[in-house]
């Protein structure tokens, strides 16, 4: 997935965002409307809530998308501001390591539930 972030052309790049910024309103939309729904639930509750598979996935999509999309605006920042195309790579190496830990450390705190 961030293995080709840095010889992506413009029109991947353009239809990877848009597609992930359609999918993360989406999402958030449902979160936030379940995240009401929750108010005045137990801690309990809402863990069996977590564990549901429509909510358990609708939680993966969400935690992917958001580091996906995160990692694809920042790494646009960082091609418009950053002249010097080593130290450019370097930091769009060190954005992928970073959208990758803690992404993958959102996807094993959701596991953990199960």
């Amino acid at each position: 997935m961030f293995s080709r972030g840095f010889d992506m052309d413009a029109k991947k790049h353009w239809a990877h965002q848009r597609f992930s910024a359609a999918m993360l309103a989406l999402a958030s939309v449902w979160f936030f409307l379940s995240l009401i729904s929750l108010r005045g639930s137990s801690y309990h509750d809402i863990q069996m809530w977590a564990k549901a598979p429509l909510s358990f996935t609708c939680l993966m999509v969400l935690n992917i998308t958001l580091f996906y999309y995160g990692y694809l605006g920042l790494h646009v920042i960082l091609q418009d501001y950053i002249p010097h195309k080593e130290w450019r790579r370097f930091f769009n190496i060190i954005l992928a390591f970073c959208a990758l830990l803690f992404g993958s450390f959102g996807v094993l705190s959701l596991l953990a539930l199960l």
